[in-house]
């Protein structure tokens, strides 16, 4: 069960962790710990005027921003070619600042002042209730699978001996489906109504998952939610009244990070509550592109219970930013808006469900000095033998149709700590461009040492095809933008600063991939801290 939850984190994470090796021996590669101490020591000596290079200027004029970015980068012995054309963004802002943050907790009163504004008369219960004619299509199907493997295992053992691991596993993880639908059995209504719902309703709050388990060591929800290092979830379902389908999720998890996700839709519930039900979106452009997001998906139905997106991209932006300020969250700004293709990951009762609808999604990050605050390009990761934890970007995402709000998801949110420097001193953009250029063709060399693979472990790279077979990597460089982003601290994986950063933005294209990703489209390709000109690490999270 904890590799299933991982690959949605894994799968996140390879998108910072393709394609990017060690980090170039250049000695501007400096770590946050010496940022920290630089920044402090800087705000210690400046106790009563500013000794910052910024004073009296705006941001653009102490970075001497370029208004387009030229270059052409070649690397024959790395096989690395890098092409820039970009704009430079520089924030009208008078300064930019170093803040410490942290993870902020979910509490209940965010859950109930949620559910008041968008479900307040919704009844749900932390378990998915079912009809029984459905638990007793389900738990025939399960037995016959049990019997086909168990007379497998039987064989097996007539003629080597003893049945495999593989076998083994299977009988295993067929007799707790059994348990589980026999327990879903038990509770089964002959119609999915209102009054069955109320019959198991819950209170909408926190539960702490070790006491769950410890009161019913046999719900393997709870199990598996342990196994992650969950501290606190809550989960809520209304099992499809009426025909609408309502889930609420929110976990407090130091492994996982914290999160909070609702949906809404017309067809078979989508499974907010395993964490994986996320859903694919892309922007609306031919049916075809579905393709992209799974082989086959461009044959895909539009979902005949699910509402149409025939409102104006403004008119979506207005229910979503009406929901922020009735939730009180007035530190972020609505980076993007796009109409897309939502592909539920579910099936439903009559195991049919590929397809799709419409929505669009506004996409949030905070905004700090009238600056984005955007993580875009990686997240924090850390993988060993005893552990993984990751630490994702902060966002929110706002899903509208036509029939409202149906979708939300609040992840990772930060808690602002000290300003630990209020008006920083930045590096130019001609010293910005002398680090990038240095340093560009090092990271994305195409003899690549290390991979990570899909249970998050480090392979070598001969284990994943011959390194000759890597003709190139291109990259092309379209956008560089001046903003915030968080970096971890090496000694706390929980903590870290807010700070400045550059971010070179683009398209990778690595020629005969074996074993790497191939093509990644508009993603962040290298950065840079804005204070200190180091290259931060991506993967790493500083």
């Amino acid at each position: 069960m904890k590799k299933t939850k991982m690959l949605y984190i894994l799968a996140a994470a390879s998108l910072v962790l393709a394609g990017c090796n060690k980090k170039p021996d250049s000695p501007v590669a400096g770590n946050m710990d010496n940022l920290v101490n630089e920044v402090v020591e800087t705000s210690t000596d400046s106790s009563s005027e500013t000794s910052t290079e910024t004073a009296g200027e705006t941001v653009d004029e102490a970075v001497g921003g370029n208004a387009e970015y030229v270059r052409t980068i070649k690397d024959d012995k790395n096989k690395v070619n890098v092409e820039v054309r970009a704009q430079v963004e520089i924030p009208e802002a008078d300064k930019l600042s170093v803040v410490r943050v942290s993870q902020k907790e979910f509490d209940d009163d965010f859950l109930n002042r949620f559910l008041d504004i968008c479900e307040p008369d919704t009844v749900f219960t932390t378990d998915m209730i079912y009809t029984k004619e459905y638990c007793e299509t389900k738990l025939a199907a399960i037995d016959d699978e049990l019997k086909a493997a168990q007379e497998e295992a039987d064989e097996e053992e007539r003629s080597k001996g003893e049945a495999s691991i593989e076998i083994r596993d299977k009988l295993y993880s067929l007799n707790e489906d059994l348990k589980t639908w026999q327990r879903n059995y038990d509770r089964a209504a002959d119609d999915i109504n209102r009054e069955a719902v109320l019959k198991y309703a819950v209170t909408p709050k926190l539960v702490n998952v070790a006491d769950e388990l410890g009161n019913d060591p046999e719900n393997s929800f709870y199990e598996w939610e342990y196994s992650l290092g969950t501290k606190e979830v809550f989960t809520g379902t209304n099992c499809g009244v009426d025909g609408r389908y309502v889930t609420v999720y929110m976990q407090n998890s130091e492994d996982n990070g914290n999160m909070f996700k609702y949906r809404v839709a017309g067809t078979w519930d989508i499974y907010v509550k395993t964490v994986l039900g996320n859903t694919c979106g892309i922007q609306r452009k031919e049916k075809a592109d579905l393709k992209d997001l799974r082989p086959g998906a461009e044959n895909y139905p539009e979902l005949p219970n699910e509402a149409d997106a025939t409102l104006s991209a403004d008119e979506a932006k207005a229910e979503a930013q009406e929901l922020l300020d009735k939730l009180e969250l007035t530190d972020y700004a609505c980076k993007s808006a796009e109409l897309c293709y939502e592909i539920p990951d579910f099936r439903d009762c009559n195991n049919k469900g590929d397809g799709y609808r419409m929505v669009y999604v506004m996409k949030y990050v905070r905004a700090f000095d009238g600056v984005f605050v955007d993580n875009e390009g990686g997240y924090m990761f850390l993988d060993n033998d005893d552990e993984q934890k990751i630490w994702e970007g902060e966002r929110i995402n706002v899903y509208v149709n036509d029939d409202g709000i149906v979708g939300f998801d609040y992840i990772a949110p930060l808690e602002l700590g000290e300003t630990v420097k209020d008006d920083c001193s930045l590096k130019s953009f001609d010293e910005i461009k002398t680090v990038f250029e240095d340093g560009i063709t090092t990271l994305y060399n195409s003899g690549m040492e290390k991979l990570l693979d899909m249970d998050g472990k480090e392979v070598e790279y001969t284990d994943m095809g011959d390194k000759e077979d890597v003709k190139y990597t291109d990259i092309k460089v379209n956008k560089i933008i001046l903003r915030y982003t968080r970096l971890s601290e090496r000694s706390d994986f929980h903590t870290g600063l807010m700070v400045p950063v550059w971010d070179f933005i683009g398209d990778i294209d690595y020629g005969d991939t074996s074993g790497l990703s191939g093509q990644e489209k508009d993603k962040v390709v290298f950065t840079i801290n804005a204070v200190d000109g180091s290259i931060v690490d991506r993967a790493a999270g500083y």
